[in-house]
C-alpha cells in the first residue's frame, strides 16, 4: 500500500474517520509561529480525548507542543510515546546547547527539559543510547522509529524544513498516510532538527 500526502484541508474533512490507535507528530523546531502552536495544540489534544496516543520525537516546538498538550489532556502519559535518537541525558544536553546558541528560547528549553522527565517518569520515553553522537544518522533513525510507532503522521511542516520532509519521506515510503500542514514563516530556518 502506498502511502499519500494530503494537506491540511483534507485532513480537516477526514478528521472524524477511523483512526489509528497512535498517530505521528512531526514538526520544525527552529520558528515559532502562533498559527502553528494553535494548530498542533488543537489537533493533539483533539486526538487524546478521542482515545488516540501520540508518537512524537522529544525535540523543541512541535514535538514539544504535542508533549505538553498530551500530557495536559491524560497526565497518566498512557497515550503518549516519546522517541529520543540518543540517551535521555545526552538529549538534555542537546536542548540546553539549543538554548546556549539561541536557536531556541531558555524558556522553551526549560519547558521542554519539564515535560521530558514527566513523559521519562511515566515511562513515555523510549531511548536509543546506541547513537554514542547525535548526527543525522540518530535523528533520521528517529524520525523513521515515530513513523514505525504510527499509523499515520501529522506533519506540521514550516518552510519545508528538512527533518519533517525526512519524517514524511519515512512515513510514505512505509505507506501510512500523511496529512501535511504546511507554513511559511518569510524567515530563514536555522537548519537544525
Amino acid at each position: 500500500m502506498q502511502g499519500k500526502l494530503s494537506t491540511k484541508y483534507v485532513w480537516s474533512v477526514r478528521r472524524f474517520g477511523r483512526m489509528p490507535a497512535w498517530v505521528g507528530i512531526s514538526g520544525s523546531l527552529g520558528i515559532r509561529l502562533p498559527e502553528v502552536d494553535r494548530d498542533v495544540t488543537r489537533e493533539v489534544e483533539r486526538l487524546v480525548r478521542r482515545g488516540t496516543g501520540i508518537v512524537t520525537g522529544g525535540a523543541p516546538g512541535v514535538d514539544m507542543l504535542a508533549m505538553d498538550a498530551s500530557l495536559r489532556i491524560d497526565p497518566s502519559g498512557t497515550h503518549l510515546k516519546v522517541v529520543l535518537p540518543c540517551s535521555f541525558p545526552m538529549f538534555l544536553q542537546y536542548v540546553q546547547a539549543l538554548a546556549f546558541h539561541d536557536v531556541i528560547s531558555k524558556w522553551d528549553a526549560i519547558h521542554l527539559t519539564s515535560l521530558l522527565h514527566a513523559a521519562r517518569r511515566k515511562g513515555c520515553c523510549i531511548e536509543h543510547p546506541e547513537f554514542p553522537k547525535l548526527t543525522q544518522e540518530a535523528f533520521s533513525f528517529r524520525n523513521a522509529e515515530v513513523v514505525r510507532l504510527s499509523g499515520k503522521l501529522l506533519a506540521f511542516h514550516v518552510d519545508n524544513s528538512g527533518g519533517t520532509m525526512n519524517t514524511i519521506r519515512h512515513a510514505l515510503r512505509a505507506g501510512k498516510d500523511v496529512y501535511r500542514f504546511p507554513y511559511t514563516s518569510g524567515r530563514e530556518a536555522p537548519g537544525i532538527e
